[in-house]
């Protein structure tokens, strides 16, 4: 677990992003064929197996998962913490 496979630092640079997109673009030629190379890579990049359906403190794991990156999106972004985060933080 943990950053290093999160499926957002896989594509952490505009070289990584294009190699994926070129994958999805080739997958979409192929037909979709399930037996194509790229797919067992592009498979690689979701959210593990293990997480479907699991939930903590009644939220799903994968959503809870993605929180940080998000709120780490909108710093980015607004250059601000977000309101949803801080009320996690005041609660």
């Amino acid at each position: 677990g943990g950053c290093a496979t999160c499926p957002f630092m896989k594509m952490n640079d505009l070289d990584a992003l294009s190699d994926i997109a070129e994958m999805v673009i080739q997958q979409k030629e192929d037909g979709n064929n399930n037996n194509s190379k790229n797919e067992m890579k592009l498979k690689s990049h979701l959210p593990p197996q293990r997480l479907h359906g699991m939930k903590i403190n009644g939220i799903d794991a994968i959503d809870l998962g993605s929180e940080p990156i998000l709120f780490m999106r909108h710093f980015m972004k607004e250059k601000a913490m977000s309101q949803s985060l801080l009320q996690k933080i005041k609660a």
